[in-house]
């Protein structure tokens, strides 16, 4: 799942979001550190969706095991 503050994009791994219907949206259960030190990318970047690197990178951010 990715979040979009001011045209920059950041990645928080799907076991730290929970959808709430009240609010029709996904809580997270991060940290403003871990969210402040997450891998992002802006709109002039690409995002390698299949460089399992990112993924390590992000899931090691947040101290979640990867899930493959």
């Amino acid at each position: 799942m990715s979040f979009n503050c001011r045209q920059v994009h950041g990645m928080v791994p799907w076991p730290h979001l929970t959808y709430d219907t009240r609010l029709s949206g996904y809580r997270i259960g991060v940290t403003e550190d871990q969210l402040k030190g997450a891998p992002k990318y802006s709109r002039s970047q690409e995002w390698d969706w299949a460089d399992r690197e990112n993924d390590r990178r992000v899931y090691g951010n947040y101290g979640t095991p990867l899930w493959y």
